[in-house]
C-alpha cells in the first residue's frame, strides 16, 4: 500500500521577500512533514497589472517572491493570480455607495 504524502496549499507562507509571513504555518507543516513526507508547497500570491506602476510611489508595495524556492529540501511554489473577485466587489461597493435609497 502506498504511504500518504502531503500537499500544502496556503495563501500565507514565508519567502525570501517576506520571511516573517506565515512562519507558524511553515513550522507546523515541516513538523508534520517529519511524519508524512511533504511533496510540495503551493502559496498563491495576488497580482494585478498596475502593481509595478504603484511601486514608483511605494517601492515596497506587495513584494513578489520568486516563483520557486526550495526551503529545507521542500519545493515551494508561489504562483501569481489576479484577484478578480476583489475587483468585482470593489466595483459593487462603488455602485452601492452612489445609489439612492428610497
Amino acid at each position: 500500500m502506498n504511504s500518504p504524502k502531503l500537499l500544502v496549499y496556503s495563501s500565507l507562507f514565508p519567502s525570501k521577500e517576506r520571511p516573517n509571513a506565515g512562519v507558524f504555518i511553515r513550522e507546523r507543516m515541516f513538523r508534520v512533514g517529519e511524519k508524512i513526507p511533504i511533496i510540495v508547497v503551493v502559496s498563491p500570491v495576488p497580482w494585478f497589472p498596475l502593481q509595478g506602476f504603484i511601486r514608483y510611489w511605494r517601492p515596497h508595495f506587495r513584494p513578489q517572491p520568486d516563483k520557486y524556492e526550495c526551503q529545507q529540501g521542500v519545493d515551494v511554489y508561489f504562483p501569481r493570480f489576479t484577484p478578480v473577485f476583489y475587483v468585482v466587489m470593489q466595483r459593487f461597493s462603488e455602485r452601492f455607495s452612489k445609489s439612492e435609497v428610497g
